[in-house]
């Protein structure tokens, strides 16, 4: 028999990464404010103007693109959450509605789980006497959608947001402190460096080689940073 992915009623068997759904949305947050703040920043450095306005500049980018990003993650999470809730709140009527048809539909997931005779009977009488238990069987197996699914939207915008404001300060720091024309190898030195470690992370939950991904991202980053000084040097005085 296939191995089963229930142990035993009610208990989903499947391997995760602990904190997994919060570190890819700090992940994501983190690669979109490198990015964008070093395509930002060096694109003013390349007009020519002084550290002021390229950390100004910066700062603005940075919090405005850190708002965005928390609303568009809160909107996403919420929607989400709500459509998890009219799926969870349908299926929980039609097992009330139809109790027949939806305890023949448990009866075929339990067969095609390798169950049959004596211990398909016993398993489909322990899951069907539990009502709630046959819900989250139900959601799980003929929908794919787990209670456990439900995130908080609040703490999702709150990740999204410093975790992009993070990112954001790496190619921009440099500049607090050093001339613009040494702040800007300084600067891409980080971005770099930055891009590759949290690009190559990324293969823990994509199963992407560490190395092509670490380089992908650098090179996207270096792309964007690239326009960016080539726009910048358009409006140079």
């Amino acid at each position: 028999m296939a191995k089963e992915r229930w142990v035993k009623p009610g208990h989903f068997k499947e391997p995760h990464i602990i904190g997994g759904k919060s570190l890819r949305e700090f992940i994501f947050g983190v690669e979109d404010g490198l990015i964008s703040s070093v395509g930002i920043v060096t694109g003013v450095v390349g007009a020519a103007v002084g550290s002021f306005f390229i950390v100004l500049a910066g700062v603005i980018s940075m919090f405005a693109g850190a708002l965005s990003m928390a609303a568009g993650t809160y909107l996403s999470i919420k929607s989400e959450n709500d459509y998890y809730k009219q799926e969870i709140e349908k299926e929980r009527w039609e097992i009330k509605k139809f109790p027949e048809l939806e305890k023949a539909e448990l009866r075929t997931f339990l067969i095609k789980r390798g169950y049959k005779g004596k211990r398909l009977e016993r398993e489909l009488n322990t899951i069907w006497a539990d009502k709630e238990l046959v819900l989250k069987y139900m959601l799980e197996d003929e929908l794919g959608i787990s209670q456990d699914k439900f995130k908080n939207p609040i703490t999702g915008a709150a990740v999204m947001f410093l975790s992009y404001i993070f990112g954001s300060v790496i190619p921009l720091i440099s500049y607090i402190f050093l001339l613009p024309n040494i702040a800007l190898g300084v600067s891409l030195s980080l971005t770099v460096a930055s891009l590759f470690v949290f690009g190559a992370y990324r293969h823990v939950y994509t199963g992407k080689n560490w190395i092509a991904s670490g380089l992908e991202m650098m090179v996207i980053g270096m792309f964007v940073a690239a326009v960016g000084y080539y726009l910048g040097t358009l409006f140079a005085a």
